[in-house]
């Protein structure tokens, strides 16, 4: 486990991880407290791996999304039309490890085609079923009934955002990619 405040490991001398636990809780609750607060959310941050050996039973991190996306969800067609269509190689870095590459590259070229009044439907198709994978994976249900441990500290997280003290300014919550934004606000609703 770590923990670092600018570049020092606050825990690095120290071995019980119910003591660690409870020093980045104390350190964290300092925090909520303080005027202007802002939080940029990032890659893993909603990962949750019970253990060392455990499960991620959190939305999992882009290269798993990736190899599942690639090796059970995009069907031969798909992959031909990544292959031909887009001249990429999904077995080579930056394709194989990242879903989010994928995206770019498939949202540019759905631009492209749109700027010279061509043809969408094969392009539009391919970043639906992306996109439905990755809102499928990010609401998580097949977990959601399992892991209430998950629940719990997003719930508390919040909470702790909603009902922060009045007196202070409202949380400024970034996320890094803007297209993002729109799938996990859809993961929000009902």
């Amino acid at each position: 486990m770590y923990f670092y405040k600018g570049s020092r490991d606050i825990l690095s001398d120290i071995e019980a991880d119910e003591k660690a636990r409870e020093i980045i809780r104390k350190d964290i609750l300092k925090v909520f407290d303080v005027k202007n607060l802002s939080f940029l959310i990032g890659a893993g941050c909603s990962s949750f791996l019970k253990g060392n050996d455990g499960p991620d039973i959190g939305v999992p991190v882009m290269s798993e999304l990736a190899r599942e996306f690639y090796g059970e969800v995009a069907e031969d067609n798909d992959k031909e039309y990544i292959t031909n269509t887009l001249k990429i190689n999904i077995a080579e870095t930056p394709f194989n490890n990242n879903l989010e590459t994928l995206m770019e590259v498939l949202y540019s070229y759905l631009f492209l085609l749109q700027k010279q009044s061509a043809e969408t439907a094969d392009i539009t198709a391919l970043i639906q079923k992306v996109t439905n994978f990755l809102l499928r994976k990010c609401i998580n249900k097949e977990n959601n009934s399992k892991h209430d441990e998950v629940i719990n500290l997003y719930s508390l997280f919040y909470k702790k955002l909603i009902y922060r003290d009045s007196n202070l300014s409202k949380p400024n919550i970034e996320v890094p990619h803007k297209k993002w934004t729109r799938v996990m606000q859809h993961s929000l609703l009902p």
